[in-house]
């Protein structure tokens, strides 16, 4: 039995908006995850880099997780 692809639901301008500000998001991350190790090769720098996933505690109340990280 096929099915038929279902038509995705209309967004509103804020929805569109919102998603498009995320898709640009996500089109410059692995650049980000590209740029920051060849830069730090590049000045032989005694770094490290992480893409996302590593949180960082701030504070006792406060954590982050960034989208790339050097340390």
């Amino acid at each position: 039995m096929c099915t038929q692809p279902q038509t995705p639901a209309r967004m509103s301008v804020d929805e569109f908006l919102a998603w498009a500000e995320r898709a640009a998001h996500w089109e410059k991350k692995p650049a980000t995850h590209v740029a920051l190790p060849a830069a730090v090769r590049a000045k032989g720098l005694p770094c490290h880099v992480v893409p996302d996933g590593a949180t960082v505690r701030i504070d006792e109340t406060t954590a982050y997780e960034p989208d790339a990280m050097v340390y």
